[in-house]
């Protein structure tokens, strides 16, 4: 398989500064609310943070993932088949907050949810973990989301690796070991994480017939055409899938973009946050495979610190 791999040590750019996120879940923790317990949300995000848990793999931990038969914290927490490895200084952090839970709960068994709602005392739910990290979001007065904090958790572990050396092999190697952090497929998604390529938010319009069955084989340029005529959802398999498939080809990627948003443009069925949302994914596509694009005049060059490899 193809693919971009940069040469030098990349310049991260997290959705949100680190000192803020920590900031924010330190007043969390310290939060004296009775419905909303800061302890729990607080240690919930570092996982996040410091660990790259997902929100699904929040709402998913149980006691026994994280704390042996003996209750003592486990070395690694085996979740979903994986050993996701806890560093050392953050071993103390779950053992107090084990300390904790044990307050009101007097034992831990095995099959209790890590991460419980206080309120109900059962595992937290996707909507109600929102609705909480948006109440302390709106106190701290920033736009602040559980995936954001991710995301930025997932720079700091690409920075903490170190700037080594610049070369192929090195940076290959740290771009698999933050994908193996993140619990991503592959480096390209690392990358795109890395430099900022955020997925945006909103809901994406579906499409009632699958799009690729729809969309013509062979030609890049009217595989985007009909793509973007079908949905959102379409438009960007079509980027993701297809973008990477074009090769070193200069004048090929600047047509294909050029005729992406002239198809933009005439498509009414595209509102203008999803046009915009698309084109910005475009572009951040791009990027992730070695083309910059000029912001002023739209031109594209080719960056010469990625080597393009079988």
């Amino acid at each position: 398989m193809k693919r971009w791999i940069p040469l030098r040590h990349i310049q991260t750019k997290p959705p949100i500064p680190f000192a803020t996120i920590e900031g924010f879940i330190r007043d969390i923790e310290q939060s004296k609310e009775l419905v909303r317990d800061g302890k729990i949300l607080g240690t919930a995000l570092k996982f996040a943070y410091v660990l790259g848990f997902r929100k699904r793999e929040i709402l998913e931990l149980r006691i026994e993932h994280v704390l042996d038969e003996n209750l003592a914290v486990r070395s690694a927490i085996i979740f979903d088949g994986e050993q996701i490895s806890i560093p050392v200084p953050f071993t103390q952090t779950i053992a107090d907050y084990c300390s904790y839970l044990r307050k009101y709960r007097k034992k831990l068994l095995p099959h209790w949810p890590f991460f419980p709602d206080r309120k109900r005392d059962k595992p937290y739910d996707e909507a109600t973990i929102g609705r909480h990290i948006n109440h302390f979001s709106k106190i701290a007065g920033c736009d602040i989301t559980f995936e954001k904090i991710r995301q930025s958790g997932i720079c700091r572990f690409y920075d903490l690796l170190g700037a080594i050396g610049p070369g192929q092999s090195v940076q290959e190697v740290a771009l698999s070991k933050t994908a193996k952090f993140a619990r991503v497929k592959s480096i390209i998604h690392a990358y795109n994480i890395l430099i900022g390529k955020i997925d945006p938010p909103g809901k994406r319009t579906n499409s009632s017939a699958a799009p690729s069955k729809l969309i013509p084989a062979e030609d890049p340029v009217e595989r985007i055409r009909a793509a973007v005529n079908l949905s959102e959802t379409a438009a960007m398999e079509i980027i993701e899938k297809d973008l990477p498939k074009i090769g070193r080809s200069l004048s090929k990627i600047a047509e294909l973009r050029n005729e992406f948003f002239k198809a933009i443009s005439g498509a009414a069925s595209l509102d203008s946050p999803v046009k915009a949302r698309l084109v910005e994914s475009f572009d951040a596509h791009l990027l992730s495979i070695g083309f910059m694009v000029n912001q002023a005049d739209g031109s594209l060059s080719v960056l010469e610190d990625f080597i393009y490899e079988d």
